[in-house]
């Protein structure tokens, strides 16, 4: 299948989530749930094959959601750390008003939580010392940085050792 085609299919579970917020669906509701499958986008549950749950650190999920808030932003990921998060913010905010759920808490947070995770990947790829930008920040903007990086890098580190199916087997 080409590449084209599966990041459309991807990017139509992603528009069925965003209305939907399911983290669970049936293989019976995605009619293309063997290509996310395959992409590790979703996995079976252990204990029920029919249910499928989102991998919401896949990094071919968190490429798509990037592209897409850079759509919905009109805007590329910025280089800094703390504008990147607030691009992240503002793309969960964006969410919320435009699939009408500001009031609910965690609407997207298991997608947003991810993307912040490969925020920083991509961000590690492109160059930047994340563990220098830490050091460098005086001792109150320090403490605000790092509770959200600590959550951000735990994440991150899935994406630059191993991926999902095969973290599974560590455990």
């Amino acid at each position: 299948m080409a590449k084209d085609t599966e990041k459309q299919i991807i990017k139509d579970f992603l528009n069925n989530y965003f209305q939907s917020r399911k983290s669970q669906y049936l293989k019976t509701e995605i009619p293309q749930h063997k290509v996310l499958i395959e992409n590790g986008i979703l996995y079976e549950v252990e204990n029920n094959k029919q249910i499928l749950e989102i991998e919401g650190n896949s990094i071919i999920l968190q490429d798509v959601l990037l592209e897409i808030a850079t759509k919905k932003l009109k805007r590329e990921l910025p280089n800094d750390i703390s504008e990147a998060f607030k691009f992240v913010n503002e793309f969960d905010d964006t969410l919320r008003k435009e699939y009408n759920c500001e009031r609910v808490i965690n609407s997207f947070s298991m997608l947003i939580r991810g993307l912040r995770g490969y925020v920083l990947y991509v961000l590690h790829k492109r160059g930047l010392d994340i563990k220098s930008f830490l050091l460098f920040l005086d001792e109150e903007n320090r403490e605000n940085h790092l509770y959200s990086l600590e959550r951000s890098f735990s994440t991150s580190c899935r994406f630059l050792i191993i991926p999902r199916q095969k973290y599974l087997k560590y455990l």
